[in-house]
């Protein structure tokens, strides 16, 4: 039942979206396909943010009924790489959530807690055949528990992975020509012509604006519309009038939004992994699993600019993780989403994602999962950013051929400070 809620969902969403496809008229066609097929030139970008939150979570299932509101406060480094024939990414993940139980109907001494964890991933693609690709990373999880009343209780989960995989496509980043494409809208709004056959060129000069990264961001913001002005006039696009300088301005301001793709990716590979597990248990010897797993997988990727305004993002992956060392039961786990997001500016997105997951064991435990996720983006400067969402998820478990059912809602709120 869980599968065919989840492909009717799917398929309305695309559907949706086929339709803002069809309303195009020729002009927004011939704007739409060039940011489908852009390419930027080659590029290092970089950020640094702080993401304080605030969420509250109600689950309801047949044997618990839970209020609970979560405080976070999480950073984040990224770094991406994109040269001729490789791309690469670097991220850092700092996150501390303090949770805390409103109303908890089977509550227990433990249900207030804190976490603390630092992730960290990567990757490299080395291009070797036009799209065919061989991919190499790494992920690292390190998850710590603590609970407030008893110290016994506290949990502690590290997890290292090498995955490396084989395949065929490749995605770019197509928000630098979406700005370039939004600018001149802009000025024409304003009734200002614009040259569009220069649109490439705009595009290009906009990538290498942006990707130019340093701590005092409003020096560098003034030196890059600078340059952006100087270009445009010096090349007969948009004479240089202060109209053209505030729109300009106006748009430019606001180019660290969220990314934009376009292409797809597939490929399948073998990560081996390393997993510790420490599991308190109230005042008894602690539970411990040092386990080695063999993980082959599947996964696939696909980013379509529907239209100026309009986004749909797919994902899947599938693995199966087989246990080298441990007496803990093989498992088989699998992942897809699709997100519909609508752009209306530079710096508002809205957006709608469908996620459904499987995951089982050969043993005794089932578990699936459908969610609805909506979101909404606002930035209220060009360094902070607004974000709110309602999360909606069912998830149907079976352990011992006792079934149980889980509904939960989720509302959050968040401020993003962006350093650089």
């Amino acid at each position: 039942m869980n599968y065919r809620i989840y492909w009717m969902i799917s398929l309305f969403i695309f559907g949706f979206s086929q339709y803002g496809n069809s309303q195009l008229d020729s002009t927004q066609y011939i704007t739409t396909h060039f940011l489908k097929e852009y390419i930027p030139p080659n590029f290092i970008y970089q950020s640094l943010a702080i993401y304080p939150s605030f969420r509250e979570s109600i689950v309801r299932s047949d044997n618990l009924d839970r209020d609970r509101i979560i405080g976070s406060v999480y950073s984040s480094f990224n770094r991406f790489t994109q040269k001729d024939r490789s791309d690469g990414s670097v991220t850092f993940w700092f996150s501390s959530d303090f949770v805390s139980d409103k109303k908890n109907e089977v509550k227990n001494p433990n249900d207030n807690y804190f976490d603390l964890d630092l992730n960290a991933s990567g990757f490299e693609k080395f291009y070797f055949s036009g799209q065919a690709y061989l991919k190499a990373g790494f992920d690292l999880l390190s998850d710590n528990r603590f609970y407030r009343l008893e110290e016994n209780e506290n949990d502690y989960n590290q997890d290292f992975t090498l995955p490396i995989s084989i395949g065929f496509g490749r995605y770019y980043r197509v928000d630098d020509a979406w700005l370039a494409m939004s600018m001149f809208n802009d000025l024409e709004c304003h009734g200002v012509y614009s040259d569009r056959s220069k649109l490439k060129e705009v595009s290009d000069l906009t990538s290498t604006l942006r990707n130019t990264r340093g701590l005092d961001n409003r020096l560098r913001l003034i030196e890059n519309r600078t340059k952006l002005l100087d270009y445009l006039n010096n090349n007969h696009i948009v004479p240089l009038t202060p109209l053209t300088a505030s729109v300009v301005h106006d748009s430019y301001r606001y180019e660290r939004f969220i990314q934009r793709l376009s292409g797809f990716s597939i490929g399948a590979g073998v990560a081996p992994s390393i997993n510790r597990m420490i599991i308190g248990n109230s005042g008894q010897d602690p539970f411990i699993t040092n386990t080695f797993s063999l993980e082959p997988f599947i996964e696939f990727e696909y980013y379509h600019p529907i239209s100026e305004d309009w986004q749909l993002d797919f994902s899947s992956e599938t693995k199966y993780s087989s246990k080298i060392n441990s007496e803990l039961p093989n498992n088989f786990e699998s992942v897809s989403q699709m997100t519909v997001s609508w752009l209306p500016n530079l710096r508002t997105k809205a957006s709608g994602t469908i996620l459904y997951s499987n995951f089982s064991d050969e043993l005794i435990f089932k578990r699936s999962n459908i969610a609805l996720d909506l979101g909404i983006n606002y930035y209220i400067s060009p360094q902070i950013r607004w974000s709110g969402g309602i999360y909606i998820s069912n998830t149907w478990q079976e352990v011992n051929l006792e079934k149980s059912t889980t509904f939960n809602q989720v509302l959050s709120g968040s401020l993003t400070y962006f350093i650089f």
